[in-house]
């Protein structure tokens, strides 16, 4: 059993969405059809399958959480300004920011809906984990925000900040699969706590990858950087940096009139002097072992256990 259902999933979001019409959702097939690794509903269908159940049958779920995620991904780049998303314009780019205000809040309701067509058995906890994780996103995204105006962020805050923005997402994903799956009691949190550790070490290579990757993975290279914002990168060198070079560090991050590919090799050249690389895979490996301790707690079978840490170490070497 493989975690790649992209092909599976790309199927059933096209068959899913032609069942909405109207302008309002002319948007929303746009930012579901320009791509995505299809993460989160791909783990939701592989959790199921290793407690038993059938990927077709807890389909229309693991969309719902799809339809989520990029809810909150036009939304994100309304707030961030972005102008490329996977390569492509971004929805605000493309139509307006009212509209993709509109189009975002439709998706939400799309993604109830198909979150919550399941077993009545299984609803109570399909609402809860989605109200209290919707809220941790949003929570997620205002610390992030936050931390735009802050000369210093703490690293633990940090950490948080990433998990709830991002890591919580995925971690409901597998959980939701184990509830589906009816799991044995308890391993909904173990799959839940894989999930979030993964989503860490994930989100790292995120952070990595916005400074470090190619054109391949679909936004401008140092828009972190460019829109001032503190991720590990930062804090890592800010941790280790001697004062004068801190002082350099809040001058460019407070500021968005320098030109901006002479102020991202400015920065880059001081990360690279700190090998900041070095501290961010040391990082990286700590969430990697949590995930694949709490994977090895479930009564899953082996085979699913190594897919699940495969499938976790493979995130940590992408290059998009």
């Amino acid at each position: 059993m493989s975690i790649d259902y992209q092909q599976l999933i790309e199927e059933n979001i096209q068959k899913s969405l032609s069942d909405y019409q109207g302008a309002i959702y002319d948007p929303v097939k746009y930012i579901m059809s320009i791509g995505g690794k299809r993460i989160r509903p791909g783990l939701l269908l592989a959790t199921a399958k290793a407690y038993g159940i059938d990927e077709n049958e807890v389909m229309i779920p693991a969309i719902g959480v799809e339809i989520f995620h990029n809810f909150s991904l036009v939304h994100d780049d309304i707030m961030d300004a972005a102008a490329l998303r996977r390569s492509e314009e971004t929805v605000h780019t493309k139509w307006n920011i009212n509209q993709a205000i509109l189009s975002g809040d439709v998706m939400f309701g799309m993604a109830y809906e198909h979150i919550t067509r399941v077993e009545d058995r299984h609803l109570r906890s399909m609402i809860n984990i989605f109200n209290k994780t919707t809220t941790e996103v949003c929570v997620g995204q205002q610390l992030d925000l936050d931390f735009e105006n802050l000369s210093f962020v703490d690293f633990d805050k940090y950490i948080e900040m990433i998990k709830l923005k991002t890591s919580v997402l995925i971690g409901a994903c597998t959980y939701m699969g184990a509830i589906l799956a009816d799991a044995p009691q308890g391993e909904e949190k173990l799959m839940y706590e894989y999930g979030v550790n993964m989503g860490l070490a994930f989100q790292i290579q995120d952070d990595y990858l916005d400074l470090y990757g190619s054109d391949i993975i679909g936004k401008t290279i140092g828009g972190d950087i460019i829109n001032n914002k503190k991720t590990i990168l930062y804090i890592l060198a800010y941790q280790k940096a001697s004062s004068e070079t801190r002082l350099v560090l809040e001058g460019y991050f407070s500021e968005r009139d320098t030109d901006p590919k002479k102020k991202i090799q400015k920065v880059k050249d001081i990360f690279n002097k700190l090998n900041i690389n070095g501290d961010m895979i040391k990082l990286q490996e700590k969430y990697f072992d949590l995930a694949v301790e709490a994977i090895h707690k479930t009564s899953i079978s082996i085979s699913d256990k190594e897919m699940f840490i495969d499938y976790a170490e493979m995130q940590l070497k992408r290059e998009y």
